[in-house]
């Protein structure tokens, strides 16, 4: 899917930063100058190009979230966050006023999250900010006080299906409490583990029952049931901290796509693992995406190209320029629609499938 600025079906610009999917089933695209969006039920995207209204310069969108009123709010490189209802097409922006940042910082946002009671959370590059969406008010977190965490120290937020709002800081993983209004310590539970280990990172199934969790070196990866507190610990020692996405299929086979080592195929019964790199047919081993097929098969983005992997044959099928890709490079994201549509977002174009 290209850009073409003559066309209002297309994309805004070729600079995909993000691929999100709303409440609604609708697919987002975060780009250099605005946000689009795709509906299933038109098959083409419309431009929102009111985000750059009264800007000076162009208005990037790097984080994308909804609210539980399906509002799209767009977290910008400098100029704050900004609230799109998608039902009028309006779009109004929030910078952070003066008075809570000394400088710009608060303004940078690295990711955005709706909770449960509709309260914004905004991971900046000066500390966690939260937003009354009500009120449209920002309030400055501090440790102590409604955190239990010190906001400089968090490094990701994540909102579950459920809308629970998870953070991870250098070594833990925090629930927030909106009832008491705290953060529990969810992974280790208990702070006073020896040594910690640093979190590298962290997700949420599509199910919403357990976490997975990368930390520590040599690498585990932690399956944690969310409501039981079991685990599970897979160790990986040949692997670096370079997991960017980790699929589940079944009980059988745990995939896991690395930035540097390829492609792995785990297999928690034997405990055996099956490595695919460019050795074994990857045209590249820095895997930045992956998604699962309506049949089973499992959809990789690339470096170099975009690759299909048949568990059942343990064969790729990879697509480049010459099967007429615009380009190979896809970047960390992707989303997939209900009909089954993935989309993954390249430096110069959307690749649908």
């Amino acid at each position: 899917i290209l850009s073409d600025r003559n066309d209002p079906n297309s994309i805004t610009m070729p600079w995909v930063l993000q691929v999100y999917k709303d409440r609604q089933g609708t697919i987002w695209l975060a780009t250099l100058e605005s946000a689009d969006y795709y509906h299933p039920s038109f098959s083409t995207f419309r431009v929102y190009d009111q985000f750059n209204k009264n800007t000076r310069s162009a208005y990037a969108c790097p984080a994308l979230c909804s609210d539980r009123l399906n509002q799209i709010w767009c977290g910008s490189w400098d100029n704050g966050i900004a609230r799109l209802d998608p039902r009028s097409g309006e779009v109004k922006k929030y910078s952070v006023p003066y008075a809570l940042s000394e400088n710009n910082s608060y303004n940078i946002i690295y990711y955005l999250a709706a909770d449960r009671k509709n309260q914004l959370w905004v991971l900046t590059a000066g500390g966690l900010i939260q937003f009354n969406i009500k009120a449209e008010t920002y309030t400055k977190t501090n440790r102590g006080k409604t955190l239990k965490v010190f906001s400089r120290d968090i490094t990701k937020i994540m909102s579950d299906p459920s809308s629970r709002i998870w953070f991870s800081t250098t070594d833990t993983i925090w629930k927030y409490n909106d009832d008491q209004q705290i953060f529990q310590a969810v992974y280790p539970a208990q702070q006073n583990e020896g040594k910690k280990k640093t979190v590298f990172n962290f997700w949420t199934d599509d199910d919403d029952s357990y976490l997975w969790i990368l930390r520590g070196n040599p690498i585990e990866l932690i399956w944690l049931n969310k409501n039981s507190g079991k685990e599970i610990i897979y160790h990986f020692p040949a692997l670096q901290q370079h997991i960017w996405w980790i699929r589940q299929a079944g009980d059988s086979v745990i995939y896991l796509a690395t930035d540097r080592n390829g492609f792995y195929a785990y297999y928690p019964s034997t405990g055996k693992s099956e490595e695919y790199n460019i050795h074994t047919g990857l045209p590249s081993n820095q895997v930045k995406a992956m998604a699962a097929g309506a049949d089973g098969s499992i959809w990789l983005g690339t470096m170099k190209g975009i690759v299909r992997f048949d568990p059942v044959s343990r064969s790729f099928r990879n697509y480049t320029i010459q099967d007429g890709l615009e380009t190979e490079s896809v970047i960390h994201s992707n989303a997939q629609t209900t009909d089954g549509t993935i989309f993954f977002p390249t430096i110069q174009n959307v690749i649908a499938i």
